[in-house]
């Protein structure tokens, strides 16, 4: 980005629009982050960085480039608050801020007490969403930070009243010109060891105020550690099923996600077919066919789809039927599009217009359970979702009261199934719009699996 739009300002305040071509361009970038509150910070970020390094190429007369990858910072900002800037042997820390009281802002600890974090200047900067502008409020020396900054040892952050900044930026950039000053060197932090790791990493996997549950000192330490801090980000990150549909499971087998051919190798004595749960009334080859080719009696369909997988079909009929098959994974009715994507799955699985399946074995009140999901793209902007969850062997039902709850992303249970005594499976087909979300919730006894999706 390199047309700015600046505000008419006196000479020594900086004002630039947010248009809507950058704030929308941001959006699509954060979507990783876990929860609205990292999304929020993650996009004032984003949106900072971005105009920000576009500014100082404007001024400096240079063509500085965003040497840190997108991941790394979104690995910051699920936690913290603050990105950091690396100018030849310098290094600035934006601190994006929404009020504009102008009265006192706050830097996180963070970027003042992890070695490889901390900066020469700190740039305060205002982000203003409703009128579409940002502000470079002022910046602040790290020697000042700690002179004229207030620790609030609860929050972990220095409080600074803005008289403590210098608002005129064009003297930082005056000041490039003579050379600014190397980083400062910090005491190191002290080494974890990898239980101290993991009892860690587990106590504040899932919680939105990780450094208020632990000592500070070790989460430093752990924030610090990028391996550490991206397996901590990559636990909390939502599934994203319009990845699967692109090839795309980085994400995937970080959580435990895993194809069915790589869960039939792991678990060589199970059973993870997606056999239909209910067999119909069989037809003849020939009468199957017709029906499929005409696609007019829907019930006639389903029935045949249904036992497809239980039919020892000839190559020469198998081929006509897999010719079929993909128009009515495209058909209208949802039952007809799944089964037959189903049989498809079943005569050839490597077939482009297959459903994507993944499954994650679930360990939970001393049993394990199998949790499959299959997507199928429905339109360009909305994707059909089909779940199953049945016990990792097959031959025995699932618990009598297990629950799966699927939930939308207003907390709302939109789906509630409970298994009785002889249940061996239970499942739902559902279709929702991209970058919706919803959550999957298994619950046995007083333990419940929980995971997190995007669509």
């Amino acid at each position: 980005m390199t047309n700015l739009i600046f505000f008419d300002t006196p000479i020594d305040q900086i004002k630039i629009q947010l248009t809507d071509k950058i704030k929308t361009e941001t959006w699509q970038n954060i979507n990783q982050l876990s929860n609205d509150i990292a999304l929020v910070r993650g996009y004032l970020n984003l949106l900072v960085r971005k105009i920000f390094i576009s500014w100082l190429n404007l001024i400096l007369e240079k063509n500085f480039s965003d040497t840190m990858k997108l991941e790394d910072n979104l690995s910051i900002w699920e936690f913290i608050n603050g990105n950091a800037i690396d100018i030849d042997s310098s290094r600035i820390i934006l601190i994006p801020i929404e009020t504009q009281d102008k009265i006192e802002f706050s830097i996180p600890e963070e970027w003042l007490k992890i070695p490889q974090w901390v900066g020469n200047y700190y740039i305060a900067v205002e982000v203003n969403l409703e009128e579409n502008y940002l502000n470079f409020a002022g910046y602040i020396s790290y020697e000042d930070v700690n002179n004229y900054g207030k620790l609030d040892s609860f929050n972990h952050c220095y409080d600074l009243p803005y008289e403590c900044l210098e608002t005129d930026l064009n003297l930082i950039c005056l000041e490039y010109e003579y050379g600014w000053d190397s980083i400062p060197q910090i005491l190191p932090l002290p080494f974890l060891s990898s239980p101290i790791k993991q009892n860690l990493f587990k106590e504040i996997q899932d919680n939105l105020s990780s450094c208020l549950l632990v000592n500070f000192g070790h989460w430093l330490s752990l924030l610090s550690d990028n391996k550490t801090r991206y397996q901590l980000f990559a636990s909390r990150k939502s599934v994203n099923l319009s990845e699967w549909l692109k090839g795309k499971f980085l994400t995937n087998l970080s959580k435990g996600w895993q194809t069915l051919d790589m869960l039939t190798q792991q678990y060589i004595n199970f059973d993870f077919s997606l056999n239909p749960v209910f067999s119909s009334r069989s037809f003849s080859f020939t009468d199957s066919l017709n029906i499929l080719q005409k696609n007019i009696d829907k019930d006639q369909i389903n029935k045949i789809l249904n036992n497809i997988i239980n039919l020892d079909i000839d190559n020469e009929l198998k081929i006509d039927i897999i010719k079929i098959l993909p128009n009515l994974i495209n058909d209208n009715d949802e039952e007809i599009r799944w089964n037959a994507a189903l049989a498809l799955q079943k005569l050839d699985d490597n077939h482009p217009s297959c459903a994507i399946w993944q499954g994650k074995i679930i360990n939970l009140d001393s049993k394990q359970l199998s949790l499959l999901i299959g997507v199928l793209e429905k339109s360009s902007t909305e994707i059909d979702i089909f779940i199953r969850l049945f016990n990792l062997n097959k031959n025995y039902n699932l618990p009598e009261d297990l629950r799966l709850q699927i939930i939308d992303q207003n907390n709302n249970i939109f789906a509630n199934l409970m298994a009785n005594d002889n249940d061996r499976i239970l499942q739902y087909k559902f279709w929702g719009n991209t970058e919706e979300k919803f959550i999957i919730k298994v619950i046995l006894n007083n333990n419940y699996f929980e995971e997190k999706f995007n669509i």
